[in-house]
């Protein structure tokens, strides 16, 4: 399904981060897709390759942890299914994001910590430790539900049993130390420049905890969510009848996800952040015991499980790799909802990320082979310097022009600093493009109007701009957090 599909904004963005790799974020994610790019240079499906291995991996891991914590077969493999037909694993096992290894990553902490607790033998700890590290490589949920689980085995230690505790840190400590490092040089920047990221959440403390709690239904069926939400509930009640923590089985698998939904549920009081994805993966560690309830019993409510989440799965998969079915469901029974999409993107994002229906996001996915062949002609016919620096305040618009078009090799996103660790100076910009209705942050002569173009969209047209020189600027965009400039020509 993803044949044939181009990289959307952020996967150019991340592509782009994966030729300036460093450890600031995703590294292991950044790393396999630069490794795809190696293999397979210039398709897109090759970097989408190792993301495709990581989902069947994800599998086989869940598979196993389900039949380590008592599953039959017959359940476990209800589990799995369940897993693999949602759309958040659908999604990020098919397109690059940095959850498609940080989940597979957390399940081999989860059963390397399983095995150990069994008594299979303390070298498993090492294990969970290196699996903890490579998912802290992944994402920064890594990193909370790694203090999650060493807050676990710090009790452990308190209590007498010092083993796991060192065996598990050693790895991880060396492991995570270069995003550990880079976290503090940084004074955290990178964190700090997403604190608008998906704050969409009103005043309302009471709404802003409905919103936590329902955000999954965006990844997830009702159905397996309350699945899942019950298997919380399971283990919260346990937990209360605790007499003896470290005689407990199943901590370990529990207090890493209740450390990510504490952080995230408190990004969502006092920020209004909220996303359906980011507390899925604290979910993984009661995917058993969600699995094991007895109205799974039923053959009905299973079919009608695994139904429902197909069907959300399949509605997303072939609208992108078919816009005009997209376009055909806004203009039926779906097309109320096709302007709801703002809803989901933060007022102070929406103008770096103009994206003003599902449609058009949909549709972010095609014509840009085209567009960076007609960027390339545009370059060649008025005999500028290539290959170029090209700057746009859309940062979508500039990462698609980087990977599609080949005169082009750097990228300025002035006033975005998410992206300063990976972007070029301003001043070092030769082009600037920006949406034909919008004015350019720099005037200069507009060299020419381009489109992008594919079946089932409405064409988008962009102005392309030959850029004023003026002084190297001294502000967002032009130095990371430490001061050096970063040079996104660096390779």
């Amino acid at each position: 399904m993803v044949a044939g599909v181009d990289l959307s904004k952020d996967e150019a963005a991340y592509w782009h981060w994966s030729q300036n790799l460093n450890a600031s974020y995703a590294w292991l994610p950044f790393a396999a897709i630069w490794l795809g790019d190696f293999v397979g240079a210039g398709s897109d499906l090759f970097l989408r390759l190792p993301f495709v291995a990581a989902g069947v991996v994800s599998a086989l891991l869940l598979y196993h942890l389900c039949r380590l914590r008592g599953l039959p077969p017959g359940r476990a493999a209800i589990a799995v299914a369940a897993f693999a037909t949602s759309h958040w694993i659908w999604h990020t096992s098919s397109f690059l994001h940095p959850d498609g290894f940080l989940v597979p990553a957390w399940l081999a902490v989860l059963v390397c910590s399983e095995r150990a607790s069994r008594g299979d033998g303390e070298g498993w700890w090492w294990a969970a430790g290196a699996g903890a590290g490579l998912a802290a490589l992944s994402k920064y949920s890594g990193l909370v539900l790694s203090a999650g689980l060493f807050a676990w085995l710090l009790v452990l230690a308190i209590r007498g049993r010092r083993g796991p505790l060192l065996r598990a840190g050693i790895p991880f400590a060396l492991l995570s130390c270069p995003v550990l490092i880079d976290l503090l040089a940084t004074n955290f920047s990178l964190p700090s420049a997403l604190n608008t990221l998906s704050a969409v959440a009103p005043d309302s403390l009471p709404v802003r905890l409905g919103m936590f709690l329902g955000a999954p239904l965006f990844y997830v069926s009702p159905l397996l969510l309350a699945t899942l939400y019950r298997g919380v509930w399971k283990a919260g009640r346990d937990w209360r009848r605790l007499t003896n923590l470290t005689s407990q089985t199943g901590q370990h698998l529990l207090w890493p996800g209740a450390a990510l939904i504490c952080c995230f549920c408190f990004f969502t009081l006092t920020r209004g952040q909220v996303k359906g994805n980011w507390i899925l993966p604290a979910l993984l560690g009661v995917w058993p015991l969600a699995f094991s309830a007895s109205w799974l019993q039923s053959r009905v409510f299973t079919v009608v499980l695994l139904a429902f989440g197909i069907s959300m799965a399949a509605i997303p998969a072939i609208a992108l790799r078919w816009p005009a079915v997209a376009d055909w469901l806004s203009h039926s029974a779906l097309g109320s909802l096709n302007s709801s999409y703002t809803s989901i993107v933060s007022q102070w994002d929406l103008p770096r990320e103009p994206t003003f229906s599902w449609t058009e996001r949909v549709c972010e996915y095609h014509g840009w082979g085209d567009f960076g062949r007609k960027l390339d002609d545009l370059i060649v016919q008025h005999d500028l310097p290539a290959p170029l620096t090209i700057a746009s305040t859309e940062y979508g618009l500039a990462f698609g022009a980087v990977r599609y078009a080949r005169l082009v090799n750097a990228v300025a996103l002035p006033g975005d600093p998410r992206f300063v660790r990976i972007a070029a100076p301003p001043a070092e910009a030769v082009l600037h493009l920006a949406r034909v209705e919008q004015p350019p942050s720099r005037g200069g002569k507009r060299l020419a109007i381009i489109e992008r173009f594919s079946k089932g969209c409405e064409p988008l047209r962009y102005a392309v701009y030959e850029t004023v020189p003026e002084p190297p600027a001294t502000g967002v965009g032009a130095f990371s957090a430490d001061g050096d400039r970063a040079d996104a020509s660096r390779r």
